[in-house]
């Protein structure tokens, strides 16, 4: 397809709802000859934006049936970005990422979200009152929620009261640890932390600098990354599954 008529492509995907396109798409594929433009206009009640973009596609195509297949084309690849997106997420003082999301908002959003699944990262946990009802909420809906924390006998000292007294309340949840005799030891003959931090559904994650602490996720100065993607989001379950499946995660 020539670069003109992969931007007109995309211009006309762009301005109007993809159940549109894919519905003009099954139209013409019905059609012969030509493709009808001023139908179609008429049709699907196309606003002058759009149909200036779809004159303009039409041109391109010698028959409906090639241009019902680019549409299809178009469509697809659109959504598949529109379901990659990235955003910042900052807990602190304001700053020049306007409009931006806290901590909190993000991981209540991940939760409410999920269809299957919710993973939850953390070296650090303190009750946190929003966080507890929406995972209760999740696990009445049938979502599996599994944690993955520190625990103070396994960092050997490092952290002071285990992160899974912060979600022992929690009926149904699964819990699991990194075992101190499966850790490297630093110079000191300390154990390594089990540092990492995020939240993640079947579709999206979040990594973050955030424990989940009251400070963490709403008074501290803490920096993350939200992302819209589910195949990522899937193998970020998947290190998950296999470091349990291994043993180097135990419940």
């Amino acid at each position: 397809m020539k670069p003109e008529a992969l931007a007109a492509l995309h211009a006309f995907c762009a301005a109007v709802p993809l159940t549109l396109v894919r519905r003009l798409a099954d139209y013409l594929r019905s059609e012969a000859g030509c493709v009808p433009v001023e139908g179609c206009r008429s049709r699907f009640r196309l606003g002058s934006e759009a149909f200036v973009a779809f004159r303009r596609l039409a041109t391109f195509f010698a028959a409906p049936a090639e241009l019902a297949m680019a549409l299809e084309v178009g469509a697809f690849f659109l959504e598949q970005a529109r379901n990659r997106t990235s955003s910042l997420v900052w807990s602190g003082p304001a700053c020049v990422l306007q409009p931006v999301r806290t901590t909190e908002q993000v991981i209540l959003d991940i939760i409410e979200g999920a269809q299957r699944e919710i993973l939850l990262v953390s070296f650090a946990a303190y009750r946190v009152p929003s966080l507890l009802q929406a995972l209760r909420d999740a696990l009445h809906r049938g979502i599996c929620v599994r944690f993955v924390l520190e625990t103070a006998e396994d960092s050997e000292g490092q952290l002071r009261h285990s992160a899974t007294c912060a979600f022992a309340q929690l009926q149904g949840a699964f819990f699991y640890h990194w075992p101190s005799d499966r850790r490297p030891r630093n110079r000191a003959g300390h154990p390594a932390k089990m540092h990492a931090k995020c939240a993640a559904n079947e579709t999206s994650f979040l990594v973050t600098s955030a424990n989940l602490t009251g400070d963490g996720i709403n008074g501290n100065m803490e920096l993350g990354i939200l992302h819209h993607d589910p195949e990522k989001a899937a193998l970020l379950l998947a290190q998950f599954d296999q470091l349990i499946s291994s043993g180097e995660l135990r419940q």
